[in-house]
Formats: C-alpha cells, sequence, structure tokens
C-alpha cells in the first residue's frame, strides 16, 4: 500500500470514529476499568509497545479530547495530522524520510520514559 493510500484509509477509519460518536454512546466502545489488549508485544511482555494507546487516542481525538490522546499517545495527533497532510490535493511533504528520522528517535525517547 502506497503512503497515500495508508493516508486515505487511516483518515477513513478516523471519520468512521467520528461518526460513532454519534451513533453509539462512548460507553459501548472505551468502558473505564476494562482493558481490552491487542497489542501483541504486551500480550507477551506484560509492557507497552511505542504505539500502545493509539487506537484510544485516535477514539479520543475523534471525540474531540485532544488532551486525552496526547495523554494516551502523542504520536497519534502526529501521525493523523501528517495522514490529512498527504491527501490534501497538490501538497506533497518534501523529503518524508527526514521526518521519519527524526520521528524515531522521539518516539524511543517517549516509549523509554514512558516504561519508567
Amino acid at each position: 500500500m502506497s503512503e497515500r493510500g495508508f493516508s486515505i484509509l487511516l483518515i477513513l477509519v478516523f471519520v468512521i470514529m467520528i461518526l460513532a460518536h454519534f451513533i453509539t454512546p462512548l460507553s459501548t466502545f472505551y468502558r473505564k476499568g476494562e482493558k481490552v489488549v491487542f497489542c501483541p508485544f504486551r500480550r507477551m511482555t506484560g509492557l507497552p509497545c511505542p504505539g500502545c494507546g493509539m487506537t484510544r487516542a485516535l477514539w479520543a481525538l475523534s471525540g474531540g479530547r485532544v488532551r486525552e490522546a496526547l495523554v494516551l499517545n502523542p504520536f497519534s495527533v502526529i501521525i493523523l495530522g501528517l495522514a490529512l497532510l498527504e491527501v490534501i490535493p497538490g501538497f506533497r511533504i518534501e523529503n518524508p524520510e527526514r521526518i521519519y528520522r527524526w520521528l524515531l528517535p522521539l518516539v524511543l525517547l517517549w516509549w523509554g520514559v514512558r516504561l519508567l
């Protein structure tokens, strides 16, 4: 799948999440105290991976709860922003590898701090 295709898919999932807020009460998907773990890394080790919290963060963002999303996984906001930029007609991210070279160390640093 191309970068643009992935961006379109991410935005489509995000729009579906926004619509779900209007159709179904939040408590149906996101109950306090209940924890469903999808992450294979976390299931095997008991430790969160760098992407843990991303789905819940995107769910929080789709409901307009930016602060909660940043607490759950701050990179959800960055990834969604990059995906939105990617699908704007005529807009092209110059040298995306440069973004990834800066983003990867930040993710690893954040993950290390989160494990402490």
